[in-house]
């Protein structure tokens, strides 16, 4: 693996935590409610999807 493939790696993924960081700034995510990763909305089935 090159440096450049390295650094560009690097470059990304901190542009990508620091856009998620500046969107989610203000956002309520101390309780259930505010939190989008805590559970779903709604009971369903797990989405399973098939290649063949």
């Amino acid at each position: 693996m090159n440096v450049q493939a390295i650094l560009s790696f690097f470059a990304f993924t901190l542009m990508a935590a620091f856009i998620t960081w500046w969107k989610l700034r203000k956002a309520d995510t101390s309780s259930q409610q505010g939190n989008f990763l805590a559970q779903p909305q709604r009971e369903e089935e797990p989405f399973l999807m098939v290649v063949s």
